[in-house]
């Protein structure tokens, strides 16, 4: 079952498997700090009012949403994360099939959507992205955050595509990409995120900029839509 897939062994096993956190591990205390920086910065930019988490594994980012009083929400297929989830935010996450089920909420339920890290272990992406347009207002916003270089080795990760490709397969869902706006949200977590072990702090812009071509060549990459 797709649910066992996503299992403890997925997010907290004990052995590094290619596209798993496995040793690595899905905790609170690595990851809060991480999602709690992108919320602020998705609030300062977009001050959204309502925000759906797609693919919120254990919930970390929905409780920075909360944590800075943005009313957020969170889908997973993962019984395990939801399970392990805090305490605190259990009562926002629902579980829900990305490739086959319709999103437990109203049409045009949301101003702003995050989907990171999830669409490259998604086989149907037609539903989850049918489903994404169907809840996010008329010029709301959708954050993907994915791979856009292959691991041989990753065996779960099965859909990864160079980025002209979820261009172009958003724009069918009435998602246009905004590149302007991808480039300030990059500047703007270059400027305040952690990557990896270092904080950043305080930069100045043309410092920051300096930086965004060297976090644009990591594996895995930011994508800002604008719902029409």
């Amino acid at each position: 079952m797709i649910s066992e897939k996503f299992g403890k062994e997925f997010f907290n096993g004990d052995k590094k498997i290619p596209g798993t956190y496995g040793s690595y591990g899905y905790r609170y205390e690595q990851l809060y700090p991480k999602f709690l920086v992108l919320a602020k910065t998705i609030q300062s930019l977009f001050n959204p009012k309502r925000i759906l988490d797609i693919g919120c594994a254990k919930g970390f980012l929905v409780k920075a949403f909360r944590d800075i009083g943005i009313e957020a929400y969170g889908v997973d297929i993962s019984k395990y994360c939801l399970s392990t989830a805090p305490k605190d935010v259990k009562g926002y996450l629902i579980r829900s099939d990305l490739e086959s089920s319709k999103l437990p909420f109203h049409d045009d339920s949301f101003d702003f959507v995050t989907l990171l890290v999830t669409i490259e272990y998604i086989n149907n992406t037609e539903n989850v992205l049918l489903e994404t347009s169907r809840v996010v207002k008329s010029g709301g916003y959708l954050l993907l955050k994915t791979l856009i270089k292959e691991d041989a080795k990753d065996e779960f990760r099965i859909n990864i595509h160079p980025k002209i490709f979820w261009i172009n397969k958003f724009a069918d869902y009435n998602f246009i990409y905004t590149d302007n706006y991808t480039s300030l949200l990059e500047e703007e977590l270059v400027r305040t995120h952690m990557e990896d072990k270092v904080l950043i702090r305080n930069l100045r812009k043309p410092i920051a900029k300096l930086l965004l071509p060297l976090i644009r060549r990591r594996k895995i990459r930011y994508l800002l839509f604008k719902k029409r």
